[in-house]
């Protein structure tokens, strides 16, 4: 019984994001399809655990997760080969109309807002492959023009960026603001465009 309770929890720790939330359902589900993975993914644990202690595969299961923390999914991406710049517009268009607590509607589906009529953006976003010894040494010496930054990595182990450059790190799971803003090369720097209601985006070449 102990054995299958760590199966299981090795099933859900394989299968879940490491921030799930629950969104409902989407459509049909079908059981038989689904059963299916389970099997395959449990017939795979079987493999890698069997003949193990369960002192031994509790700590195979917490090594898992603990790796898939430390390193998630990321993305490769080329270093910049020349220095490079170019704006961004966050300026986006409303899908609905916007209403007070009251009902009163203060801005109608379809008009464009720029989030820079309502705050400035005040930090400096580093995006970088912790993986690229070079790039890690670029970011430590990097001067950023707002006192606040941020170090976002799109590949590698967020503890070992941790320890060489002693400040906080980010990782871009899934490559969300890759796709965002179009990166397509490292080191990128974004922060706002001084004198503008614009982002400023930078590739700094390390040749």
């Amino acid at each position: 019984m102990m054995k299958n309770s760590y199966l299981y929890a090795a099933i859900l720790s394989l299968s879940m994001p490491l921030s799930a939330k629950q969104l409902g359902q989407l459509g049909d589900v079908w059981p038989i399809q689904e059963q299916n993975l389970l099997s395959f993914i449990e017939s795979r644990l079987h493999e890698r655990l069997d003949g193990k202690s369960e002192q031994e595969m509790q700590a195979e299961i917490i090594k898992q997760v603990t790796e898939s923390a430390l390193r998630p999914n990321g993305f490769s991406l080329p270093r910049a080969t020349e220095n490079n710049e170019r704006s961004f517009d966050p300026s986006y268009t409303l899908n609905q109309d916007l209403a007070d607590n009251k009902g009163q509607v203060f801005a109608k589906k379809g008009t464009v807002v720029n989030p820079f009529s309502l705050y400035r953006f005040n930090q400096t976003l580093i995006f970088i492959d912790g993986d690229d010894p070079e790039q890690v040494k670029w970011a430590k010496q990097f001067k950023a023009d707002t006192e606040v930054r941020k170090l976002i990595l799109v590949n590698g182990n967020v503890k070992e960026a941790e320890n060489l450059l002693n400040e906080q790190i980010y990782f871009d799971q899934n490559g969300v603001l890759i796709q965002r803003f179009s990166i397509r090369y490292l080191p990128t720097v974004i922060d706002e465009w001084k004198g503008k209601d614009l982002l400023r985006i930078r590739e700094f070449s390390l040749e």
